[in-house]
């Protein structure tokens, strides 16, 4: 969070300070996919078809992974995730599906059915569209990066961005997911 007071400043080179009492103090949230700033949340919906908000899983760490469900290497992740979390209890492991097996947005169905196959039993499972995604760098304000399957984002309690995976490493998740606070 930054925080500024809110002056009005003519061409100078830096602002006076304030010669009484401070009226008003705003304070600005910035969201982006950069280190250590607050990721921003996007439209999901959760197992039964509710809205969802990244933010409402602060308060422990999370292990974010975007998905497709035709993607390979995603269903392998699909595969660890529950004994992982289950292993790593103090640490949300949150899978936002971003495709069905034909490239459209998942539904509850698909939520469902990528659980059931994958044999997730407690870890949230959500589905979004690629309209939270950008491959462009220097988009990462209000979208999340992605130019691979799966991409993982690893954010501490108060919902920093820490770290970023290209890719599936068990190992790597876990030793990473360990360093989140």
């Amino acid at each position: 969070n930054t925080m500024f007071l809110l002056s009005l400043i003519s061409c100078a080179d830096v602002a006076p300070e304030p010669a009484g009492p401070v009226d008003k103090i705003v304070e600005v949230h910035k969201c982006s996919t950069l280190e250590n700033h607050t990721i921003c949340d996007f439209d999901a919906i959760n197992e039964i078809g509710q809205d969802a908000f990244l933010s409402d899983l602060y308060g422990k760490p999370i292990v974010l992974d975007l998905s497709a469900m035709w993607c390979g290497p995603c269903q392998q992740a699909g595969m660890a995730l529950q004994e992982t979390a289950d292993r790593l209890p103090q640490i949300t492991f949150l899978t936002v599906l971003i495709e069905d097996g034909q490239g459209n947005a998942p539904d509850i169905n698909d939520i469902e059915g990528w659980k059931n196959s994958l044999g997730i039993e407690t870890t949230p499972v959500w589905g979004s569209s690629r309209s939270i995604l950008t491959s462009n760098p220097i988009e990462m304000e209000d979208h999340l990066y992605l130019d691979a399957w799966p991409t993982f984002y690893f954010i501490d309690s108060h919902g920093k961005l820490k770290e970023y995976m290209r890719g599936y490493s068990e190992e790597a998740i876990i030793d990473k997911a360990l360093e989140l606070e």
